[in-house]
Formats: C-alpha cells, sequence, structure tokens
C-alpha cells in the first residue's frame, strides 16, 4: 500500500526536495504503487468522465506515468500527455511501447502549453494545481488549456479538473485535530511527505480553497457544469471493507466538469 504523510511546512526533519526533482526521484515506485485513494477512488471517477474518448483528441496535463492517458487510448482516444518531469515521462513511453499504444509523451511545463497544436476536444488536469505557487500560475495552466481546446457548440469541449478536496487536503486533515490551521489561507505552503517502495521523500505543495478553484476556471472561460465529490465504488466494499469504511469518511478528491464558455 502507498502511503502518503503530510507534514506542515515548519518541519525540519527529512530531506526536501523541489518539484521536479521530488517527482523524478519518486517517478519508478509511484509507477507501480501509487495511493490507494488514486486507483480505488479518483481514477475508475475520471475514467467514467471521460468514457466516450473514441476517436476524439485528448490532452492529458500532469500525466505522470501515463495512466489515464493509457486508458484512453486503450479507449480509441488520441492522446497527448504532458509532465515536466522527465523520469516520469520516459515510463509513460516505455508502458506505451509495451501495449503497443500510440500515444504522445512529452516532457513540457503546464505553464508552457502554448507551444502545442490546438484542436483538443477534452482535456484532463489532475492532482497539478496544488503544486503551483501562484494564482497566477493556475491561471496561466487554465488559460493556456482553453486556447488549446476546440471552438465549437457550447459544451462539446470540455476539461475535467481533479484536485485534493480543499476541505480535507493534507494540509487541512493533519492540522484539524490540533485546531492550527486556518482554511481560507489562500496559498498556504506546506511539506508533504509520500512513502512509496520503502522510500520516504518530500515536496512543498499549496493549500487552495474552493473559491481560488472555482475563480479560477471561470476567469480562464470555462463554465463549471458540475462539481463532483468522489465517493468510493460499492465493489470496493465487498473485496477491502477495511478500505472501504477508511475512504468513506471524507472526500478525499473534488472533480470539477467544465465546459468552454460560449464567447470562447
Amino acid at each position: 500500500m502507498a502511503e502518503c504523510n503530510i507534514q506542515h511546512i515548519n518541519a525540519r526533519s527529512g530531506t526536501m526536495l523541489k518539484g521536479k526533482e521530488f517527482w523524478n526521484r519518486i517517478a519508478q515506485d509511484y509507477s507501480r504503487d501509487r495511493t490507494l485513494s488514486r486507483k480505488l477512488v479518483l481514477d475508475p471517477e475520471l475514467y467514467g468522465l471521460a468514457r466516450n474518448a473514441k476517436g476524439k483528441r485528448v490532452l492529458d496535463v500532469a500525466c505522470g506515468t501515463g495512466r489515464i492517458s493509457t486508458h484512453l487510448a486503450e479507449a480509441g482516444a488520441i492522446v497527448t500527455g504532458i509532465d515536466y518531469s522527465e523520469e516520469m515521462i520516459k515510463i509513460a513511453k516505455a508502458e506505451a511501447k509495451k501495449k503497443k499504444l500510440k500515444i504522445d509523451f512529452i516532457t513540457m511545463d503546464a505553464r508552457r502549453l502554448g507551444a502545442l497544436e490546438g484542436g483538443f476536444d477534452l482535456a484532463i488536469s489532475a492532482l497539478l494545481l496544488p503544486h503551483l505557487p501562484s494564482l497566477p500560475d493556475i491561471s496561466r495552466v487554465l488559460n493556456e488549456i482553453n486556447g488549446l481546446l476546440k471552438t465549437n457548440a457550447a459544451g462539446q469541449s470540455r476539461l475535467v479538473i481533479a484536485e485534493p478536496h480543499p476541505s480535507f487536503d493534507v494540509y487541512m486533515r493533519n492540522r484539524l485535530t490540533s485546531g492550527d490551521f486556518d482554511y481560507f489561507a489562500h496559498g498556504l505552503e506546506y511539506t508533504f511527505e509520500m512513502r512509496i517502495g520503502g522510500k520516504s521523500l518530500k515536496s512543498r505543495a499549496y493549500h487552495w480553497t474552493l473559491e481560488d478553484y472555482c475563480s479560477s476556471i471561470a476567469k480562464a472561460g470555462f463554465a463549471i457544469r458540475s462539481i463532483l465529490e468522489p465517493e468510493p465504488k460499492p465493489a470496493l466494499k465487498r473485496t477491502n471493507p477495511e478500505y472501504y469504511a477508511y475512504a468513506k469518511e471524507y472526500p478525499r478528491y473534488m472533480i470539477f466538469d467544465c465546459a468552454k464558455s460560449d464567447h470562447n
């Protein structure tokens, strides 16, 4: 089981790694041993939202080791996956080759998406925004995604964003019991520790509120069609009742299903 343990930014023990270095170091273990909540709660919901992607051009932003990209390509989508971690992209390419899938994986910072050719029908961004240090960075990513999506009938060009639930992200979870937290601390920097495959590495993330996400999405020219708080599927109760009970305690993630607005 992959574990993710987050500590406050003032924690002094352990090795602190910058974003790209962290993901490059963790990539090999992360590719085979992601967190259970990702595998059993979030990803199934994302697959369902993108179930009609056959024949469509899909952009997977911050694709990591390519799990979502691979799933969509197997379903017949024409997929481009980008991530700024060279090691993540290397693993994604190897997996696609192994499965004989044609996926265009590119090492790229999500804030530089303008270098891509547009015309996408769907963009998916999963677990990226808490790793961006400012609202202008978030706005830049969302604006660039908008520019890459097709301009067509309202609701046909979509963006799906999946992030840790802002009321229960790692910062909030670990501080709620002590009462020492500030939900409205927009962009609060905190340290997170990921233990995968025997490794324990730390990096930094940022706490954004629901208002931060919704405002940034709207300003980038998207209409929020629905907001989802994915629950563990009933099948999980039969296969892993202990984890099912744990996953039902609070929503781990929040998903925004967005459409490109009419005026874009």
